[in-house]
This record gives structure tokens, C-alpha cells and sequence, in this order.
């Protein structure tokens, strides 16, 4: 199965919507756009990620009334060497007026065949992607033209600054009695979970608890990835794992837990790297990576690749320094379009150290420039459980449009978590 959506930062989403303003005619637009692709199991996955909107001038029009409109071949070839020059894909969208209803006509479908023979017969390897909206741009229909065949956009994924709102064809929607006190906490619009694609990179002492919760709520697929197996160690934080589960590999143990809990969940697990090219890959085309890793180094790695294929980032991290006891966590959250990338906010600089030869490190270390430490730190499940769920809500707020103005900083620090650290949590909300 071949799953193709479309991403749109706000600014992009507002420029179309004032681009395509109605006018009692259907108006018609260009989006350059790249394409990320991955094999995850059985499905091929598809996402568009819109770069610039570019008006039509009305000279490009051949003919604009309200139920038709057709572009001259003029202006089409220009749009080809547009993309051409980019280095990019083309999309065209346009909008039906008058009409509740967002569905292409035989006009369209003949049209859109013409540019597509034209396009592949100049560009190799090019994609075309054609959209069509409604007037209030609250239904859609799309379709993607590559050299493989032609195939349904299934979904728009928008990433508002205070919400992320997420079109589609046909969605899931949420009827099961067991996902009624959520929706009574996080509003109607909880069911925007079902058509979410989550990646959890770091299946740690907090990835099980988001991994869990993710289960519980039902999103449509999880991507599990991380190298390591259960240890013993680990079993004082790991959700759901006992000694029986020693020498599994984490992904594959939380899989079957994502399965039992709900089986419609399209779940993919790696037991690899960040670096390997196929994780990348797969973190590209999700919507909402959580980063529950242990380092810094790969930890400014995936909060890189997040930031430059447009996926919302959310990064939670926990720390207890042996020696004072000082005991706290961070949850970062990092929407396309709004937040800045660690590099420029200067978050977790030493995670530089950890790209470092081993033998600089050494050096550097024995020198006190880089502090060194041969133990493994503290690690216990009260604070994992509290930094994950301050992650969890706040992401939880922003797919359901409930976000809270408390959390519209991308960057939230929980220091020294002591006794009245959870009544004064909760007064946020």
C-alpha cells in the first residue's frame, strides 16, 4: 500500500488560503515541493513537504470561471523550468466554488494527464502532485503522478503554531467507549490521533512510557527505533518488561505490546542507528518523532534531521548528577515553521563531545576541558514518568487544538523536581 500526504508549515497554509481567497471563480496556484520516501514493511510511504506557494497572474489564466478553469501552455512550461531550476516537484491546486465538496472533474483528471505526459517527457525522475479544495479549505481530494503510477493523497498535515491540524480523506474516527474520557479531557478533536504517523527513537526508561501511551491512544502508526536489548538494569523503568524479556530486543518487545493493545496500529520496529540512511528514512515521512535518548550526540542528530524534513519534534530528558544529586529533566518541543533547531537555541552543546574520536576525547577529558564519567548515572521511573508526561500532554494538546498558552515556548525545564513540584504542575492547566 502506498501512503501519500502532503505537510504544510503556517506560513506556507496562510499564503495558500490568501492566494486562493474565493472569488465567485475557481483560482489555481503553484506549491514547490520535495519528496520524502520510505519502505516501512509492507506500505511505501509518500510525504510532500511544501517549500514556496506561487501565485497564479490572472494573464496565465486561459479560461476562470466558476466551475472552470484551464492554464495556458505558457505558463505551464514556465513552471517546468521552475522546477527544473529548483530542483524540486511541482503541485497544483486549485479550489471549487460554490460547493461543500472538493472532488476532481473529467476536466481536471484530462488536464492534469497533459501536464504529467508533458512534464515526464522533459524530467526524468520528477513528481507531480495535484490538489483540489473546497472553498474553506476544509475538504480536499489529491493526487500524486510519478513514474511508478498515480496514487491518492490520503491526508494534509498543517503545523499550526497552536495546534496540528490534519485533513483527510477518510479518517479514523474514534467511536470505541474506551477513548470517551479522553475526548471529555482533550475536546472532539481527540480523535485527530487516529491519522497520526508517531516515531519514538530511544526505547528508554521514557520511550516505553510514550511508546505506551501512544498505544492507548491510537494513533494510526509507531515507528520503534533503538539498538539495544532488555537488560537487567533496565528493568526498574521498562514498562511492562520482566526477567523473562532479557535479551529481546527492546522494539521488537514493544511491538507485540502495541499489537495487544490495539491491532489496527501499523507498527514498524528497527533494532538500528539513528545514522543508518533507512531510520532516516522512516523518521522523515512520520509526523512526530519523540526523542527519548540517552546522549547528546545523537540526540542534536535526530533533532537535525526533524528540523530539515519537517517533522514537530519532541525531546525528553531526564538526569541525576551522582555526585551533588541534583535531579531533573528537560522536555523540548520544537514545531515546523515556529521553533528554532538546537544548533541555534545552543541546547545541549556538549552532545558535540560525543562526535569526537575516542582518543581527542581522552585527551580532552584528562585535560578537564569535557568531564568524563565511567559510571552509569541514576535512573529511576517517578522521574521518567514525570518529564514524560509533561511530553505527552503538551503534544497531546497541540494535536487536539487544546494547546495551552502555559507551554507555547518551545522549551520547558524541570529543575530540581521536589515535593511540590506536581501541585505546581498543575496549576499550568
Amino acid at each position: 500500500m502506498t501512503n501519500v500526504k502532503v505537510s504544510f508549515i503556517q506560513n506556507d497554509w496562510t499564503k495558500l488560503k490568501n492566494v486562493l481567497t474565493p472569488d465567485a471563480r475557481e483560482k489555481f496556484c503553484i506549491a514547490l515541493c520535495r519528496i520524502e520516501q520510505a519502505q516501512l514493511g509492507e506500505n511505501s510511504y509518500v510525504k510532500i513537504i511544501v517549500r514556496d506557494i506561487i501565485e497564479t497572474p490572472e494573464s496565465a489564466y486561459e479560461i476562470r470561471t466558476s466551475t472552470l478553469l484551464r492554464i495556458s501552455a505558457k505558463y505551464k512550461k514556465k513552471i517546468i523550468k521552475l522546477a527544473v531550476d529548483e530542483d524540486c516537484c511541482v503541485m497544483t491546486i486549485h479550489t471549487h466554488t460554490n460547493s461543500v465538496l472538493a472532488k476532481f472533474s473529467t476536466i481536471d483528471i484530462e488536464d492534469d494527464r497533459k501536464t504529467v505526459k508533458e512534464m515526464f517527457s522533459q524530467i526524468t525522475n520528477m513528481a507531480l502532485i495535484s490538489l483540489v479544495f473546497n472553498e474553506d479549505f476544509s475538504v480536499f481530494d489529491g493526487v500524486y503522478f510519478s513514474e511508478n503510477g498515480s496514487f491518492r493523497v490520503e491526508k494534509i498535515v498543517v503545523y499550526l503554531m497552536d495546534e496540528l491540524l490534519i485533513l483527510t480523506r477518510n479518517g479514523r474516527r474514534k467511536t470505541a467507549l474506551k477513548y470517551d474520557r479522553s475526548m471529555r479531557f482533550y475536546g472532539k478533536d481527540f480523535d485527530r490521533n487516529s491519522n497520526v504517523d508517531a516515531a519514538v527513537m530511544g526505547i528508554s526508561g521514557t520511550g516505553t512510557i510514550i511508546v505506551d501511551s501512544l498505544a492507548k491512544d491510537g494513533v494510526k502508526s509507531i515507528c520503534l527505533i533503538d539498538m539495544d536489548t532488555v537488560k537487567e538494569e533496565n528493568l526498574n523503568r521498562l514498562l511492562k518488561c520482566t526477567k523473562a524479556d532479557i535479551g529481546k530486543f527492546k522494539v521488537f518487545k514493544y511491538r507485540d505490546e502495541i499489537t495487544k493493545e490495539d491491532p489496527a496500529i501499523e507498527v514498524y520496529a528497527f533494532p538500528q542507528s539513528i545514522y543508518e540512511e533507512e531510520m532516516q528514512k522512516a523518521i522523515s515521512v512520520s509526523d512526530i518523532v519523540f526523542g527519548c535518548v540517552d546522549r547528546n550526540g545523537p540526540r542534536l542528530s535526530l533533532n537535525r534531521l526533524a528540523f530539515s524534513k519537517m517533522v514537530a519534534y519532541v525531546d525528553i530528558a531526564t538526569g541525576v548528577d551522582p555526585k551533588s544529586n541534583v535531579f531533573g529533566g528537560q522536555v523540548h518541543f520544537l514545531i515546523p515553521g515556529k521553533s528554532g533547531c538546537f544548533d541555534c537555541t545552543k541546547a545541549f552543546q556538549d552532545g558535540y563531545n560525543d562526535f569526537l574520536a575516542i582518543g581527542m576525547k581522552h585527551i580532552l577529558e584528562k585535560h578537564g576541558y569535557i568531564k568524563g564519567e565511567d559510571l552509569p548515572n541514576p535512573a529511576v521511573l517517578s522521574l521518567n514518568l514525570i518529564a514524560s508526561a509533561v511530553a505527552y500532554d503538551l503534544i497531546s494538546r497541540y494535536i487536539t487544538g487544546s494547546f495551552n498558552e502555559i507551554f507555547s515556548e518551545s522549551f520547558l525545564q524541570l529543575k530540581k523536581v521536589h515535593p511540590r513540584f506536581l501541585a505546581t504542575l498543575l496549576q499550568y492547566y
